[in-house]
């Protein structure tokens, strides 16, 4: 693999013939998540978000990365309850959205430090979605709460 800076947050990746194949990998047959777990492992990212482009030739395989520190990060609780006690344990109340889909809840939050995420991992998962996913879920989702969920649920649920 070659890696390049081409700017402050953009890389591009060049994966060679022998890599993919070592790989058990098609350049033209690469799932998403194949793709994110090779940029991991190249720049050593264990999360965060990003976005790929993939650009696959015959044998192989260019991808432009661009990290974003600014998307959301996604959350997902299975009932409402986990989030609201989540929300209550935690003293930050960033930017965020609130989303019904697929019987679930997806919690968007921007601007998270990562010891701020401990209560939203003890009652739910993260969600490795690339900023993206956010125009999927306002799409096919439901929104329930915009911009201020977080202290929205905060203010209403909180014991006085």
């Amino acid at each position: 693999m070659e890696i390049q800076a081409l700017g402050g947050r953009t890389f591009s990746l060049y994966i060679s013939e022998s890599e993919l194949q070592r790989r058990c990998i098609e350049p033209f047959n690469i799932t998403a998540a194949q793709a994110r777990d090779m940029v991991r492992s190249a720049l050593g990212m264990e999360s965060g978000t990003m976005l790929l482009d993939l650009f696959p030739g015959q044998r192989d395989l260019l991808i432009f990365v661009h990290n974003d520190p600014c998307g959301p990060e996604f959350f997902t609780f299975q009932n409402i309850d986990h989030i609201i006690e989540s929300i209550i344990s935690t003293a930050a109340q960033p930017a965020s959205s609130l989303f019904s889909y697929n019987s679930q809840y997806i919690l968007a939050v921007w601007g998270w430090r990562n010891e701020d995420t401990a209560s939203f991992l003890e009652f739910g998962q993260r969600l490795d979605e690339p900023p993206l996913f956010l125009l999927h879920l306002r799409e096919h989702g439901q929104l329930l709460l915009d911009c201020q969920a977080i202290s929205t649920i905060k203010k209403v649920f909180s014991p006085a």
